[in-house]
């Protein structure tokens, strides 16, 4: 799905992946990141099949709180017209695969999920019955995280779909 976004400066101009479903931002310094997905499949906590991502994704998000997520800081923002849900999570246990899988064919351990060294600051943006996520990584207890989740939020008011 093509679209323009204005980056914050501590991006990488360049994307670390870009492909049909997917695409990536390392920072200049440290390990903070930005992605892109369109989820194809995801994977139910310690599930081995793939499925359909959910329809109604935030839920979904928020089931996950039986498997050892935690999620913070709720709102809802409008993304280039479209509704969208933000919120922050965390994880006591790597939960692969839950966030999604940029191709069907994508093994669990390379899709994405919430990790329990991470916290992200999440975008559920519904796009006429897709659902595009969008994150910002960051370690967990990183002092700098809130300004770079504001970042990544502005980020978000830049984007327009084409």
């Amino acid at each position: 799905m093509p679209f323009t976004v204005t980056l914050p400066n501590s991006l990488e101009p360049q994307p670390s992946e870009d492909t049909k479903t997917l695409i990536s931002w390392g920072a200049v310094t440290g390990q903070n990141g930005v992605r892109f997905l369109l989820p194809v499949v995801v994977y139910h906590p310690d599930g081995t099949t793939p499925q359909p991502p959910p329809k109604d994704y935030p839920s979904y998000l928020l089931g996950l709180v039986n498997a050892g997520a935690t999620f913070v800081d709720q709102s809802t923002t409008t993304v280039d017209g479209q509704q969208a849900t933000l919120l922050t999570g965390t994880a006591t246990r790597a939960l692969d695969g839950t966030l999604g899988c940029p191709a069907a064919t994508t093994p669990v351990q390379a899709c994405f999920g919430l990790q329990s060294d991470l916290a992200l600051r999440i975008a559920v943006v519904n796009l006429d019955g897709r659902t595009l996520l969008a994150w910002a990584r960051t370690q967990q207890g990183d002092a700098d995280a809130p300004e770079f989740f504001a970042e990544f939020e502005a980020m978000l008011q830049s984007l327009r779909i084409h």
